[in-house]
């Protein structure tokens, strides 16, 4: 388990897979469809694709995704996000 503490970034736009920018986020890029699917450039030349799935009690959400380096490595990661008021 780890820990990274409190972020706070946001996004605007349609659940229509097409790219937008962010705000104050790690990644540069992001898109989502209402499915759940999700895309990430970072602008450094990485890239994620994934899967959101939100609780039924909307406290907190989780994220499954594969994340593509720029030099070509990939790997998995699963993340939960807790809501915070």
């Amino acid at each position: 388990h780890l820990s990274k503490g409190t972020e706070t970034e946001s996004w605007s736009g349609a659940y229509d897979g097409k790219l937008r920018p962010t705000t104050g986020a790690m990644h540069d890029k992001f898109s989502i469809k209402r499915d759940g699917t999700f895309h990430v450039d970072t602008g450094d030349g990485e890239t994620v694709d994934g899967t959101i799935i939100t609780a039924d009690d909307l406290k907190t959400y989780t994220e499954t995704a594969t994340v593509k380096t720029k030099d070509g490595h990939e790997y998995h990661e699963k993340v939960i996000f807790d809501r915070v008021q």
